[in-house]
């Protein structure tokens, strides 16, 4: 069954905030795309290669959550691109196809670790709440962490508090042949294809249907069954 019609996977970081959290138990649908036939078992273990796919009820489409296969690691992400899409990564955001991939998904408020020095240099303003700001590791205070909204980061910098989240180069590039395009909706603090490019469509695990519950006492119930968009 885990072979060809589902499969559970743990999310193992957070660049997919705030769809997925790190720790979700998923629920990956294979027959959405068709589900594939490793080659053989040592090929698919050690070089990720998934051989022979079958007709699928639906055909790969812009905003899915998808798990798949790169360097021999399970990943996943939201699908913003297929094939012959023009994408353009600008610090402003992401465009395909000339529109802006602006949608409700992507995470809007981050984490930012800061200095003590940094500190009182932010509480000396009053343009941020100081509730956001809490130790990074509990009973540890020579960092902190601050929640902030894109603009918020902007407003940081420009006043020489040195934040810098977008580590991803300008380009623009288009989707190969038989290739899609992958984002985390944690923009940035996620490796994706804006980084290592498209993925061949033969790479897909299957579509993230479900978080089926996260193995935390207090959170299990917020979490089972959430239904995946």
């Amino acid at each position: 069954m885990r072979t060809f019609l589902l499969d559970v996977f743990r999310v193992s970081s957070n660049s997919m905030e705030n769809t997925l959290t790190k720790g979700d138990i998923i629920l990956v649908n294979k027959l959405a795309y068709g589900p594939s036939i490793p080659a053989s078992l040592k090929r698919y273990l050690i070089f990720g290669q998934v051989g022979e796919r079958f007709l699928g009820f639906y055909q790969p489409k812009r905003d899915d959550v998808v798990t798949f296969i790169r360097n021999n690691t399970i990943m996943v992400k939201r699908m913003i691109a297929v094939e012959n899409d023009s994408v353009d990564n600008f610090k402003s955001g992401i465009y395909v196809n000339g529109k802006e991939n602006n949608n409700k998904f992507v995470k809007r408020v981050y984490n930012v670790q800061i200095e003590n020095s940094q500190l009182n240099r932010i509480k000396s303003s009053s343009k941020f709440d100081f509730q956001t700001i809490r130790p990074a590791i509990p009973g540890v205070y020579s960092f902190y962490k601050l929640n902030l909204t894109p603009d918020e980061i902007n407003l940081l910098t420009l006043q020489n508090f040195q934040f810098e989240l977008d580590s991803v180069s300008e380009l623009s590039e288009r989707v190969s042949r038989g290739g899609v395009y992958f984002v985390g909706d944690n923009r940035n603090f996620s490796t994706d294809s804006r980084t290592f490019g498209s993925v061949s469509r033969n790479n897909i695990i299957g579509k993230v249907n479900y978080v089926l519950y996260r193995p935390t006492e207090k959170k299990f119930w917020d979490r089972f069954l959430c239904r995946i968009n």
